[in-house]
């Protein structure tokens, strides 16, 4: 049992990456949005916000955090949200095929390598050149900064944007492979 107010402090999207999702989005303007880890939703909503006519589904696993996050997606009128509850092991595999295309990906729910490693490989067939995949907490741990290093060698990943607390990865076929630290 843990407190809202907990949740929000620890690990809820700060403002400044609640800014820069729905920048992406904004600027992306993806058709079908996939957030593994919802926690409060505000990182969810930021992103529905930034194109409401997105279909923007999210997995959450703790049942009590979902219908916070529910009650808050409804408060803000924000019907393109589909919430899915339940362990990302077994709802990503059912979900995947309903959404065919995934072209804005946001990992943030275990930072662990070995199951951000099986969330990549699940969705790599979903992927086409313009996908996004943003990674949350690329520097959590030794472990995720050698999961980060392996997939920025990954054969389909062009380019990949180090911005220390996330990582952006795409997919370009056309593009040369290149690798960015941005410290912002």
């Amino acid at each position: 049992k843990r407190k809202i107010g907990d949740l929000a402090r620890y690990t809820a999207s700060s403002p400044k990456k609640g800014r820069l999702l729905f920048r992406l989005v904004n600027y992306f303007q993806p058709k079908n949005i996939l957030e593994l880890g919802t926690s409060l939703g505000i990182s969810t909503m930021y992103m529905a916000k930034a194109k409401t006519s997105a279909n923007l589904h999210t997995i959450e696993g703790c049942p009590q955090t979902a219908a916070y996050a529910k009650q808050s997606f409804e408060v803000m009128q924000l019907p393109n949200i589909k919430l899915h509850t339940g362990r990302f092991e077994e709802v990503l595999p059912q979900l995947l095929p309903k959404m065919k295309n995934l072209d804005l990906v946001f990992f943030d729910g275990n930072h662990r390598s070995e199951a951000t490693r099986q969330y990549f490989r699940q969705c790599l067939p979903y992927f086409h050149n313009d996908t996004v995949l943003i990674l949350d907490d690329i520097h959590w741990s030794a472990d995720m900064e050698q999961f980060w290093q392996e997939i920025q060698q990954h054969e389909k990943v062009k380019i990949s944007i180090d911005l220390f607390h996330v990582g952006l990865l795409f997919f370009r076929k056309e593009q040369e492979k290149e690798h960015f630290s941005i410290r912002v």
